[in-house]
Protein backbone atom coordinates (compact mmCIF):
# COMPACT_ATOMS: atom_id res chain seq x y z
CA UNK A 1 0.00 0.00 0.00
CA UNK A 2 1.34 3.47 -0.86
CA UNK A 3 2.36 5.71 1.97
CA UNK A 4 -0.32 8.22 2.77
CA UNK A 5 0.70 11.84 3.10
CA UNK A 6 -2.16 13.99 4.32
CA UNK A 7 -1.79 17.74 4.28
CA UNK A 8 -3.71 19.79 6.76
CA UNK A 9 -6.29 21.93 4.98
CA UNK A 10 -5.67 25.58 5.52
CA UNK A 11 -2.15 25.12 6.91
CA UNK A 12 -0.95 28.06 4.85
CA UNK A 13 -3.21 30.28 6.91
CA UNK A 14 -1.12 29.69 10.04
CA UNK A 15 1.01 32.57 11.22
CA UNK A 16 4.76 32.42 10.84
CA UNK A 17 7.14 32.40 13.78
CA UNK A 18 6.03 34.63 16.61
CA UNK A 19 7.11 35.00 20.18
CA UNK A 20 4.96 33.90 23.09
CA UNK A 21 5.57 34.79 26.69
CA UNK A 22 4.90 33.27 30.07
CA UNK A 23 6.29 35.14 33.01
CA UNK A 24 9.86 36.29 32.32
CA UNK A 25 10.78 33.52 29.90
CA UNK A 26 9.88 33.82 26.24
CA UNK A 27 9.23 30.78 24.08
CA UNK A 28 9.04 30.88 20.31
CA UNK A 29 6.88 28.92 17.96
CA UNK A 30 10.12 27.45 16.59
CA UNK A 31 10.77 25.95 20.03
CA UNK A 32 7.27 24.55 20.16
CA UNK A 33 7.75 22.98 16.74
CA UNK A 34 10.98 21.42 17.93
CA UNK A 35 9.33 20.14 21.11
CA UNK A 36 6.53 18.48 19.13
CA UNK A 37 8.93 17.04 16.57
CA UNK A 38 10.98 15.42 19.32
CA UNK A 39 7.85 13.77 20.70
CA UNK A 40 6.87 12.43 17.28
CA UNK A 41 10.43 11.13 16.85
CA UNK A 42 10.19 9.35 20.21
CA UNK A 43 6.91 7.75 19.17
CA UNK A 44 8.42 6.62 15.87
CA UNK A 45 11.60 5.37 17.59
CA UNK A 46 9.60 3.32 20.07
CA UNK A 47 7.56 1.91 17.20
CA UNK A 48 10.74 0.92 15.36
CA UNK A 49 12.96 -0.22 18.22
CA UNK A 50 10.48 -1.74 20.66
CA UNK A 51 7.25 -2.82 18.95
CA UNK A 52 8.28 -3.86 15.45
CA UNK A 53 10.94 -6.36 16.64
CA UNK A 54 8.21 -8.22 18.52
CA UNK A 55 6.39 -8.67 15.23
CA UNK A 56 9.47 -10.03 13.48
CA UNK A 57 9.98 -12.52 16.29
CA UNK A 58 6.46 -13.13 17.66
CA UNK A 59 6.47 -12.46 21.39
CA UNK A 60 4.24 -13.51 24.24
CA UNK A 61 0.89 -11.76 24.07
CA UNK A 62 1.45 -9.95 27.36
CA UNK A 63 4.79 -8.58 26.16
CA UNK A 64 3.20 -7.44 22.91
CA UNK A 65 0.26 -5.91 24.76
CA UNK A 66 2.55 -4.03 27.15
CA UNK A 67 4.54 -2.64 24.23
CA UNK A 68 1.35 -1.59 22.46
CA UNK A 69 0.08 0.22 25.56
CA UNK A 70 3.41 2.04 25.85
CA UNK A 71 3.13 3.11 22.20
CA UNK A 72 -0.32 4.55 22.86
CA UNK A 73 1.07 6.48 25.83
CA UNK A 74 3.75 7.98 23.58
CA UNK A 75 1.09 9.17 21.18
CA UNK A 76 -0.89 10.81 23.98
CA UNK A 77 1.97 13.26 24.52
CA UNK A 78 1.33 15.00 21.20
CA UNK A 79 -2.25 13.93 20.54
CA UNK A 80 -3.53 17.42 21.35
CA UNK A 81 -1.64 18.89 18.37
CA UNK A 82 -2.49 16.16 15.86
CA UNK A 83 -6.18 16.15 16.76
CA UNK A 84 -6.48 19.92 16.66
CA UNK A 85 -4.27 20.87 13.71
CA UNK A 86 -4.35 17.66 11.64
CA UNK A 87 -7.74 15.94 12.08
CA UNK A 88 -7.48 14.24 8.69
CA UNK A 89 -4.31 12.53 9.89
CA UNK A 90 -5.57 11.89 13.41
CA UNK A 91 -8.38 9.65 12.24
CA UNK A 92 -5.81 7.29 10.68
CA UNK A 93 -3.58 7.34 13.75
CA UNK A 94 -6.14 6.81 16.51
CA UNK A 95 -9.59 6.87 14.95
CA UNK A 96 -12.39 4.42 15.59
CA UNK A 97 -11.74 1.01 13.95
CA UNK A 98 -14.62 1.44 11.51
CA UNK A 99 -14.69 2.30 7.78
CA UNK A 100 -15.00 5.98 6.90
CA UNK A 101 -17.33 6.88 4.04
CA UNK A 102 -16.24 10.08 2.35
CA UNK A 103 -18.87 12.06 0.48
CA UNK A 104 -19.92 13.18 -2.08
CA UNK A 105 -17.69 10.70 -3.95
CA UNK A 106 -18.83 7.89 -1.57
CA UNK A 107 -15.34 6.48 -1.11
CA UNK A 108 -14.98 3.86 1.61
CA UNK A 109 -11.76 4.35 3.58
CA UNK A 110 -10.73 1.35 5.64
CA UNK A 111 -9.69 2.15 9.22
CA UNK A 112 -6.06 2.19 10.31
CA UNK A 113 -4.04 3.09 13.36
CA UNK A 114 -3.85 2.36 17.05
CA UNK A 115 -7.45 1.27 17.58
CA UNK A 116 -7.20 -1.19 14.70
CA UNK A 117 -3.98 -2.50 16.26
CA UNK A 118 -5.77 -2.86 19.59
CA UNK A 119 -8.27 -5.28 18.04
CA UNK A 120 -5.48 -7.22 16.30
CA UNK A 121 -3.42 -7.57 19.48
CA UNK A 122 -6.39 -9.03 21.35
CA UNK A 123 -7.48 -11.52 18.66
CA UNK A 124 -7.33 -15.19 19.67
CA UNK A 125 -4.85 -15.74 16.84
CA UNK A 126 -2.69 -12.66 16.30
CA UNK A 127 -2.28 -11.59 12.68
CA UNK A 128 1.33 -10.41 12.80
CA UNK A 129 1.38 -9.45 9.13
CA UNK A 130 -1.59 -7.12 9.62
CA UNK A 131 0.00 -5.62 12.72
CA UNK A 132 3.25 -5.04 10.85
CA UNK A 133 1.32 -3.33 8.06
CA UNK A 134 -0.27 -0.95 10.57
CA UNK A 135 3.14 -0.05 12.02
CA UNK A 136 4.45 0.78 8.54
CA UNK A 137 1.46 3.05 7.97
CA UNK A 138 1.99 4.72 11.35
CA UNK A 139 5.55 5.56 10.37
CA UNK A 140 4.32 7.20 7.18
CA UNK A 141 1.84 9.24 9.23
CA UNK A 142 4.71 10.37 11.45
CA UNK A 143 6.35 11.88 8.38
CA UNK A 144 3.14 13.73 7.53
CA UNK A 145 2.75 14.96 11.11
CA UNK A 146 6.30 16.33 11.21
CA UNK A 147 5.84 17.98 7.82
CA UNK A 148 2.75 19.76 9.11
CA UNK A 149 4.49 20.81 12.32
CA UNK A 150 7.40 22.27 10.37
CA UNK A 151 5.22 24.03 7.80
CA UNK A 152 2.90 25.88 10.14
CA UNK A 153 2.79 28.26 13.05
CA UNK A 154 0.67 28.27 16.19
CA UNK A 155 -1.34 31.35 17.12
CA UNK A 156 -2.25 32.20 20.69
CA UNK A 157 -5.96 31.79 19.91
CA UNK A 158 -5.30 28.33 18.52
CA UNK A 159 -3.12 27.20 21.41
CA UNK A 160 -5.61 28.24 24.06
CA UNK A 161 -8.38 26.51 22.14
CA UNK A 162 -6.32 23.38 21.46
CA UNK A 163 -5.41 22.87 25.12
CA UNK A 164 -9.00 23.36 26.22
CA UNK A 165 -10.24 20.99 23.53
CA UNK A 166 -7.78 18.35 24.71
CA UNK A 167 -9.26 18.45 28.21
CA UNK A 168 -12.71 18.22 26.64
CA UNK A 169 -11.46 15.22 24.63
CA UNK A 170 -10.30 13.53 27.83
CA UNK A 171 -13.71 14.09 29.48
CA UNK A 172 -15.75 12.84 26.54
CA UNK A 173 -13.59 10.25 24.77
CA UNK A 174 -10.67 9.38 27.01
CA UNK A 175 -12.20 8.36 30.33
CA UNK A 176 -15.40 6.96 28.78
CA UNK A 177 -13.83 4.09 26.87
CA UNK A 178 -14.40 5.45 23.37
CA UNK A 179 -10.63 5.50 23.01
CA UNK A 180 -8.93 2.13 23.71
CA UNK A 181 -12.20 0.41 24.66
CA UNK A 182 -10.75 -3.10 24.98
CA UNK A 183 -7.45 -2.48 26.78
CA UNK A 184 -9.13 0.14 29.00
CA UNK A 185 -6.07 2.37 29.25
CA UNK A 186 -8.10 5.56 29.06
CA UNK A 187 -7.42 6.68 32.62
CA UNK A 188 -3.65 6.18 32.45
CA UNK A 189 -3.53 7.85 29.04
CA UNK A 190 -5.55 10.80 30.35
CA UNK A 191 -2.89 11.27 33.02
CA UNK A 192 -0.13 11.24 30.39
CA UNK A 193 -2.00 13.71 28.20
CA UNK A 194 -2.74 16.12 31.05
CA UNK A 195 0.85 15.97 32.29
CA UNK A 196 2.07 16.89 28.83
CA UNK A 197 -0.14 19.99 28.80
CA UNK A 198 2.00 21.48 31.57
CA UNK A 199 4.89 21.59 29.08
CA UNK A 200 2.75 23.48 26.55
CA UNK A 201 1.42 26.12 28.96
CA UNK A 202 4.72 28.10 28.91
CA UNK A 203 4.00 28.88 25.26
CA UNK A 204 0.84 30.78 26.22
CA UNK A 205 0.70 34.50 26.85
CA UNK A 206 -0.63 35.52 30.23
CA UNK A 207 0.00 34.63 33.85
CA UNK A 208 -0.96 30.98 33.58
CA UNK A 209 -1.39 29.20 36.91
CA UNK A 210 -2.62 25.76 35.94
CA UNK A 211 0.10 23.37 37.02
CA UNK A 212 -1.44 22.81 40.44
CA UNK A 213 -4.86 21.98 39.01
CA UNK A 214 -3.42 19.72 36.33
CA UNK A 215 -1.18 17.90 38.78
CA UNK A 216 -4.14 17.33 41.10
CA UNK A 217 -6.13 15.84 38.20
CA UNK A 218 -3.21 13.60 37.23
CA UNK A 219 -2.84 12.46 40.81
CA UNK A 220 -6.54 11.58 41.02
CA UNK A 221 -6.29 9.55 37.82
CA UNK A 222 -3.18 7.71 39.00
CA UNK A 223 -4.63 6.98 42.42
CA UNK A 224 -7.88 5.60 40.99
CA UNK A 225 -6.83 3.27 38.14
CA UNK A 226 -9.85 0.90 38.13
CA UNK A 227 -11.71 1.75 34.90
CA UNK A 228 -15.10 0.40 35.97
CA UNK A 229 -14.99 1.83 39.49
CA UNK A 230 -13.58 5.24 38.52
CA UNK A 231 -15.69 8.17 39.74
CA UNK A 232 -16.02 10.19 36.56
CA UNK A 233 -18.40 12.69 38.12
CA UNK A 234 -15.85 13.67 40.75
CA UNK A 235 -13.07 13.85 38.17
CA UNK A 236 -15.07 16.06 35.81
CA UNK A 237 -16.54 18.41 38.42
CA UNK A 238 -13.62 18.69 40.82
CA UNK A 239 -10.60 18.34 38.53
CA UNK A 240 -11.26 18.71 34.78
CA UNK A 241 -13.76 21.58 34.82
CA UNK A 242 -11.56 23.78 37.04
CA UNK A 243 -8.73 23.38 34.51
CA UNK A 244 -10.71 24.63 31.51
CA UNK A 245 -12.57 27.24 33.55
CA UNK A 246 -9.30 28.72 34.78
CA UNK A 247 -7.78 28.52 31.31
CA UNK A 248 -10.72 30.44 29.83
CA UNK A 249 -10.51 33.10 32.54
CA UNK A 250 -6.78 33.56 32.04
CA UNK A 251 -7.22 33.78 28.30
CA UNK A 252 -9.68 36.61 28.82
CA UNK A 253 -7.33 38.36 31.25
CA UNK A 254 -4.51 38.08 28.71
CA UNK A 255 -6.69 39.74 26.09
CA UNK A 256 -6.61 36.73 23.77
CA UNK A 257 -9.95 36.59 21.95
CA UNK A 258 -11.61 33.19 21.51
CA UNK A 259 -10.83 31.75 18.11
CA UNK A 260 -13.53 32.26 15.49
CA UNK A 261 -14.80 28.80 14.55
CA UNK A 262 -18.21 27.93 13.20
CA UNK A 263 -19.65 25.02 15.11
CA UNK A 264 -22.11 23.81 17.71
CA UNK A 265 -19.78 24.48 20.64
CA UNK A 266 -18.90 28.11 21.19
CA UNK A 267 -15.13 28.51 21.43
CA UNK A 268 -15.59 30.75 24.48
CA UNK A 269 -17.10 27.87 26.51
CA UNK A 270 -15.34 27.68 29.91
CA UNK A 271 -16.52 24.08 30.42
CA UNK A 272 -18.68 21.60 28.54
CA UNK A 273 -21.55 22.15 30.94
CA UNK A 274 -22.07 25.90 31.19
CA UNK A 275 -25.37 27.42 30.16
CA UNK A 276 -25.60 28.73 26.61
CA UNK A 277 -22.39 27.21 25.25
CA UNK A 278 -24.06 25.37 22.37
CA UNK A 279 -25.23 27.39 19.39
CA UNK A 280 -28.33 26.05 17.67
CA UNK A 281 -27.85 28.70 14.97
CA UNK A 282 -24.29 27.65 14.15
CA UNK A 283 -25.11 27.17 10.46
CA UNK A 284 -26.32 30.75 10.15
CA UNK A 285 -24.28 33.73 9.00
CA UNK A 286 -21.73 35.32 11.32
CA UNK A 287 -24.34 37.51 13.02
CA UNK A 288 -27.84 36.38 13.91
CA UNK A 289 -30.58 38.35 12.17
CA UNK A 290 -31.92 40.99 14.59
CA UNK A 291 -35.40 39.90 13.51
CA UNK A 292 -34.84 36.39 14.86
CA UNK A 293 -37.63 36.69 17.44
CA UNK A 294 -40.07 37.56 14.68
CA UNK A 295 -38.83 34.64 12.61
CA UNK A 296 -39.34 32.27 15.55
CA UNK A 297 -42.86 33.64 16.10
CA UNK A 298 -43.71 33.13 12.44
CA UNK A 299 -42.21 29.65 12.49
CA UNK A 300 -44.23 28.73 15.55
CA UNK A 301 -47.47 29.79 13.84
CA UNK A 302 -46.57 27.75 10.76
CA UNK A 303 -45.59 24.76 12.91
CA UNK A 304 -49.09 24.49 14.37
CA UNK A 305 -50.98 25.40 11.18
CA UNK A 306 -52.49 22.78 8.83
CA UNK A 307 -52.06 25.18 5.93
CA UNK A 308 -48.85 23.48 4.79
CA UNK A 309 -50.52 20.13 4.09
CA UNK A 310 -52.60 19.53 0.99
CA UNK A 311 -55.41 17.93 2.99
CA UNK A 312 -55.31 20.77 5.56
CA UNK A 313 -55.61 18.07 8.21
CA UNK A 314 -52.02 17.73 9.44
CA UNK A 315 -49.41 20.13 10.81
CA UNK A 316 -45.88 19.66 12.13
CA UNK A 317 -47.39 19.48 15.62
CA UNK A 318 -49.57 16.53 14.60
CA UNK A 319 -46.53 14.30 15.08
CA UNK A 320 -44.44 16.55 17.33
CA UNK A 321 -46.76 17.28 20.24
CA UNK A 322 -45.28 19.67 22.84
CA UNK A 323 -47.12 17.93 25.68
CA UNK A 324 -45.33 14.71 24.70
CA UNK A 325 -41.92 16.38 24.54
CA UNK A 326 -42.43 16.98 20.81
CA UNK A 327 -43.04 13.31 20.00
CA UNK A 328 -46.32 11.45 19.44
CA UNK A 329 -46.05 8.57 21.92
CA UNK A 330 -46.49 6.01 19.14
CA UNK A 331 -44.22 3.31 17.79
CA UNK A 332 -44.97 4.72 14.33
CA UNK A 333 -47.51 7.38 13.45
CA UNK A 334 -50.26 6.85 10.89
CA UNK A 335 -49.51 7.76 7.30
CA UNK A 336 -51.98 9.88 5.35
CA UNK A 337 -53.18 6.82 3.47
CA UNK A 338 -55.61 4.87 5.60
CA UNK A 339 -54.22 1.68 7.11
CA UNK A 340 -50.56 2.62 6.59
CA UNK A 341 -47.97 3.78 9.09
CA UNK A 342 -44.90 5.92 8.65
CA UNK A 343 -41.59 4.16 8.13
CA UNK A 344 -40.03 5.13 11.47
CA UNK A 345 -40.65 6.33 15.00
CA UNK A 346 -41.12 10.07 15.55
CA UNK A 347 -38.10 11.52 17.40
CA UNK A 348 -38.28 14.49 19.74
CA UNK A 349 -37.56 17.95 18.35
CA UNK A 350 -36.20 19.15 21.69
CA UNK A 351 -32.49 19.89 21.21
CA UNK A 352 -32.72 18.50 17.67
CA UNK A 353 -30.90 21.57 16.38
CA UNK A 354 -27.85 20.40 18.33
CA UNK A 355 -26.76 17.91 15.71
CA UNK A 356 -25.24 18.18 12.27
CA UNK A 357 -27.65 15.99 10.27
CA UNK A 358 -31.32 15.10 10.54
CA UNK A 359 -33.52 12.00 10.27
CA UNK A 360 -32.57 8.52 11.42
CA UNK A 361 -30.68 8.01 8.15
CA UNK A 362 -28.93 11.41 8.35
CA UNK A 363 -30.14 12.39 4.89
CA UNK A 364 -30.78 16.06 5.69
CA UNK A 365 -27.90 18.45 6.44
CA UNK A 366 -30.12 21.14 7.98
CA UNK A 367 -33.48 21.76 9.63
CA UNK A 368 -34.60 23.73 6.58
CA UNK A 369 -33.92 20.73 4.38
CA UNK A 370 -35.65 18.47 6.87
CA UNK A 371 -38.77 20.67 6.98
CA UNK A 372 -38.99 20.66 3.19
CA UNK A 373 -38.65 16.88 3.17
CA UNK A 374 -41.42 16.34 5.71
CA UNK A 375 -43.83 18.82 4.12
CA UNK A 376 -43.43 17.28 0.66
CA UNK A 377 -43.49 13.64 1.85
CA UNK A 378 -46.69 12.03 0.57
CA UNK A 379 -47.05 9.89 3.70
CA UNK A 380 -46.46 12.69 6.22
CA UNK A 381 -47.93 16.01 5.06
CA UNK A 382 -48.09 15.66 1.28
CA UNK A 383 -47.79 19.39 1.02
CA UNK A 384 -47.00 21.65 -1.88
CA UNK A 385 -45.07 24.78 -0.95
CA UNK A 386 -46.13 26.58 -4.11
CA UNK A 387 -49.77 26.08 -3.10
CA UNK A 388 -48.91 27.09 0.46
CA UNK A 389 -47.35 30.32 -0.81
CA UNK A 390 -50.59 31.18 -2.60
CA UNK A 391 -52.67 30.51 0.53
CA UNK A 392 -50.31 32.41 2.84
CA UNK A 393 -50.03 35.38 0.47
CA UNK A 394 -53.76 36.14 0.73
CA UNK A 395 -53.77 35.87 4.53
CA UNK A 396 -53.13 39.41 5.78
CA UNK A 397 -51.99 38.24 9.21
CA UNK A 398 -49.33 36.02 7.63
CA UNK A 399 -48.23 38.71 5.19
CA UNK A 400 -47.62 41.03 8.15
CA UNK A 401 -45.67 38.34 10.02
CA UNK A 402 -43.49 37.66 6.99
CA UNK A 403 -42.88 41.37 6.63
CA UNK A 404 -41.80 41.66 10.28
CA UNK A 405 -39.56 38.60 10.06
CA UNK A 406 -37.91 39.19 6.71
CA UNK A 407 -37.00 42.07 4.45
CA UNK A 408 -40.00 41.58 2.18
CA UNK A 409 -43.72 41.02 2.51
CA UNK A 410 -43.49 38.50 -0.31
CA UNK A 411 -43.96 34.95 0.94
CA UNK A 412 -41.23 32.67 -0.36
CA UNK A 413 -40.42 28.99 -0.02
CA UNK A 414 -37.05 29.85 1.51
CA UNK A 415 -38.62 32.05 4.20
CA UNK A 416 -41.28 29.45 5.06
CA UNK A 417 -38.59 26.82 5.67
CA UNK A 418 -36.31 29.32 7.41
CA UNK A 419 -39.06 30.35 9.83
CA UNK A 420 -39.97 26.76 10.74
CA UNK A 421 -36.29 25.95 11.26
CA UNK A 422 -35.88 29.05 13.45
CA UNK A 423 -38.70 27.85 15.68
CA UNK A 424 -37.24 24.36 15.98
CA UNK A 425 -33.85 25.90 16.78
CA UNK A 426 -35.51 27.69 19.69
CA UNK A 427 -36.55 24.35 21.22
CA UNK A 428 -33.42 23.99 23.32
CA UNK A 429 -33.57 22.62 26.84
CA UNK A 430 -30.23 21.63 28.41
CA UNK A 431 -31.81 22.65 31.73
CA UNK A 432 -32.29 19.23 33.32
CA UNK A 433 -31.35 18.24 36.86
CA UNK A 434 -28.10 16.87 35.45
CA UNK A 435 -27.30 20.29 33.98
CA UNK A 436 -28.13 22.00 37.26
CA UNK A 437 -25.82 19.61 39.12
CA UNK A 438 -22.95 20.19 36.72
CA UNK A 439 -23.44 23.96 37.13
CA UNK A 440 -23.08 23.86 40.89
CA UNK A 441 -26.40 22.78 42.41
CA UNK A 442 -25.21 19.80 44.43
CA UNK A 443 -28.74 18.99 45.54
CA UNK A 444 -29.98 18.42 41.97
CA UNK A 445 -28.86 14.77 41.84
CA UNK A 446 -28.81 12.10 44.53
CA UNK A 447 -26.18 9.45 45.25
CA UNK A 448 -27.91 6.76 43.16
CA UNK A 449 -28.25 9.05 40.15
CA UNK A 450 -24.57 9.99 40.34
CA UNK A 451 -23.68 6.30 40.47
CA UNK A 452 -25.86 5.89 37.39
CA UNK A 453 -23.88 8.58 35.57
CA UNK A 454 -20.63 6.83 36.43
CA UNK A 455 -22.05 3.62 34.98
CA UNK A 456 -23.29 5.46 31.88
CA UNK A 457 -19.82 6.92 31.28
CA UNK A 458 -17.96 3.80 32.39
CA UNK A 459 -18.89 0.15 32.68
CA UNK A 460 -22.11 0.43 30.64
CA UNK A 461 -20.22 2.17 27.79
CA UNK A 462 -23.22 4.36 26.91
CA UNK A 463 -21.13 7.53 26.65
CA UNK A 464 -18.84 5.96 24.06
CA UNK A 465 -21.67 6.51 21.53
CA UNK A 466 -24.01 8.97 23.31
CA UNK A 467 -21.33 11.58 23.89
CA UNK A 468 -21.30 13.85 26.94
CA UNK A 469 -22.77 16.47 27.35
CA UNK A 470 -25.34 16.41 24.52
CA UNK A 471 -25.73 12.64 24.96
CA UNK A 472 -26.29 12.23 21.22
CA UNK A 473 -24.01 11.08 18.40
CA UNK A 474 -22.32 14.40 17.66
CA UNK A 475 -18.63 13.65 18.19
CA UNK A 476 -16.76 15.87 20.65
CA UNK A 477 -14.76 17.98 21.09
CA UNK A 478 -15.26 19.48 17.62
CA UNK A 479 -19.00 18.63 17.58
CA UNK A 480 -18.91 18.72 13.79
CA UNK A 481 -20.08 15.24 12.79
CA UNK A 482 -23.08 13.11 13.74
CA UNK A 483 -22.38 9.39 14.02
CA UNK A 484 -24.54 6.43 13.05
CA UNK A 485 -24.33 2.90 14.43
CA UNK A 486 -25.44 -0.60 13.51
CA UNK A 487 -27.10 -2.03 16.61
CA UNK A 488 -29.00 -5.00 15.25
CA UNK A 489 -32.40 -3.74 16.37
CA UNK A 490 -35.03 -6.50 16.19
CA UNK A 491 -38.36 -6.30 14.40
CA UNK A 492 -40.32 -7.20 17.53
CA UNK A 493 -39.56 -7.06 21.24
CA UNK A 494 -39.12 -10.85 21.46
CA UNK A 495 -35.91 -10.40 19.45
CA UNK A 496 -36.49 -13.33 17.12
CA UNK A 497 -36.09 -11.47 13.83
CA UNK A 498 -34.00 -8.58 12.53
CA UNK A 499 -35.79 -5.39 11.53
CA UNK A 500 -35.84 -5.11 7.73
CA UNK A 501 -35.29 -1.33 7.57
CA UNK A 502 -31.90 -0.86 5.87
CA UNK A 503 -31.36 2.64 7.34
CA UNK A 504 -28.57 4.72 5.80
CA UNK A 505 -27.95 2.03 3.19
CA UNK A 506 -31.13 3.22 1.47
CA UNK A 507 -29.52 6.66 1.05
CA UNK A 508 -25.90 5.67 0.44
CA UNK A 509 -25.50 2.20 -1.01
CA UNK A 510 -22.36 0.98 0.78
CA UNK A 511 -22.14 -2.15 2.93
CA UNK A 512 -21.09 -0.45 6.22
CA UNK A 513 -24.37 1.51 6.17
CA UNK A 514 -26.64 -1.53 6.04
CA UNK A 515 -29.03 -1.16 9.03
CA UNK A 516 -27.10 1.92 10.25
CA UNK A 517 -29.09 4.59 12.07
CA UNK A 518 -28.26 7.91 13.68
CA UNK A 519 -27.20 7.83 17.31
CA UNK A 520 -30.05 9.79 18.86
CA UNK A 521 -30.03 11.73 22.11
CA UNK A 522 -30.59 10.15 25.51
CA UNK A 523 -31.81 13.49 26.79
CA UNK A 524 -35.54 13.42 27.60
CA UNK A 525 -35.83 9.70 26.82
CA UNK A 526 -37.63 9.28 30.13
CA UNK A 527 -40.50 11.16 28.45
CA UNK A 528 -40.29 9.99 24.83
CA UNK A 529 -41.16 6.28 24.73
CA UNK A 530 -41.32 4.08 22.69
CA UNK A 531 -37.70 3.67 21.60
CA UNK A 532 -35.40 2.83 18.69
CA UNK A 533 -35.99 3.79 15.04
CA UNK A 534 -38.93 1.39 14.84
CA UNK A 535 -40.40 1.99 18.30
CA UNK A 536 -39.86 -1.67 19.17
CA UNK A 537 -39.19 -1.12 22.89
CA UNK A 538 -41.78 0.42 25.19
CA UNK A 539 -39.61 0.92 28.29
CA UNK A 540 -36.12 2.03 29.18
CA UNK A 541 -35.70 -1.29 30.98
CA UNK A 542 -36.10 -3.09 27.65
CA UNK A 543 -33.60 -0.78 25.97
CA UNK A 544 -30.98 -1.25 28.70
CA UNK A 545 -31.48 -5.01 28.55
CA UNK A 546 -30.92 -4.94 24.76
CA UNK A 547 -27.59 -3.18 25.17
CA UNK A 548 -26.61 -5.33 28.15
CA UNK A 549 -26.96 -8.46 26.03
CA UNK A 550 -24.78 -7.09 23.21
CA UNK A 551 -27.33 -5.78 20.73
CA UNK A 552 -28.66 -7.88 17.88
CA UNK A 553 -25.79 -10.36 17.92
CA UNK A 554 -26.30 -10.81 21.64
CA UNK A 555 -29.91 -11.71 20.91
CA UNK A 556 -28.73 -14.36 18.48
CA UNK A 557 -29.44 -12.41 15.28
CA UNK A 558 -27.18 -12.42 12.22
CA UNK A 559 -25.72 -8.89 12.03
CA UNK A 560 -22.56 -9.05 9.95
CA UNK A 561 -21.62 -5.37 10.30
CA UNK A 562 -22.77 -4.59 13.85
CA UNK A 563 -20.74 -1.67 15.21
CA UNK A 564 -22.04 -2.03 18.76
CA UNK A 565 -19.87 -4.42 20.76
CA UNK A 566 -21.57 -7.79 21.02
CA UNK A 567 -19.85 -8.48 24.34
CA UNK A 568 -22.36 -8.58 27.24
CA UNK A 569 -22.05 -5.67 29.65
CA UNK A 570 -22.82 -7.93 32.61
CA UNK A 571 -24.82 -5.23 34.38
CA UNK A 572 -26.46 -6.31 37.61
CA UNK A 573 -30.18 -5.60 38.20
CA UNK A 574 -29.13 -2.88 40.64
CA UNK A 575 -26.79 -1.29 38.10
CA UNK A 576 -29.56 -1.24 35.50
CA UNK A 577 -31.80 0.59 37.97
CA UNK A 578 -29.06 3.13 38.70
CA UNK A 579 -28.47 3.68 35.00
CA UNK A 580 -32.14 4.40 34.37
CA UNK A 581 -32.29 6.65 37.41
CA UNK A 582 -29.52 8.74 35.88
CA UNK A 583 -31.26 8.87 32.49
CA UNK A 584 -34.27 10.45 34.18
CA UNK A 585 -32.03 13.31 35.39
CA UNK A 586 -31.65 14.26 31.72
CA UNK A 587 -35.30 15.31 31.45
CA UNK A 588 -35.50 19.00 30.57
CA UNK A 589 -37.87 21.42 32.22
CA UNK A 590 -40.43 21.93 29.50
CA UNK A 591 -41.36 25.61 29.03
CA UNK A 592 -44.44 26.79 27.23
CA UNK A 593 -43.26 26.51 23.64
Amino acid sequence: MKKIFLVLAGITAFLSIQFLSCGKKEHSVAELRQHLTVQVDEFERYLTDSLQPLLNYPAERQQLLASFKALRAHYKKFEWAVEYYMPSIARFVNGAPLPEIEQPEVVVREPHGLQVMEELVLEDIIDYAALKHETVLLKSYCISIKDNIEAGGFTQEQLYDAIKKQVFRIITLGITGFDAPAVKTGLAEAAVSLSELTTIIPYLKGQIDLNGKINAAVSYLNNNPDFDAFNRMVFIKDYANPITRTLAAQQQQAGIAPIRLQGLLKSSAPTLFDEGIFDAYFQEADSIDPRLNQQVALGKKLFYDNILSVSKKRSCASCHNPSLYFTDGLAKNAALDAGKTLLRNTPTLLNSALQTAMFYDLRSPSLEHQANNVISNKDEMHGDLDQAICALSIDTSYVKLFGNAYSTNTVTKENILSAIASYVKSLIGLNSRFDAYMRGNNQAMNKEEIEGFNLFAGKAKCASCHFIPLFNGVVPPAFAKTESEVLGVPLTADGRKMDTDTGRFKIINVAPYMHAFKTTTVRNTGMTAPYMHNGVYKTLEEVVDFYDKGGGIGLGLQVDNQTLSDEPLNLTPKEKQLLIAFIHTLTDKLPQY
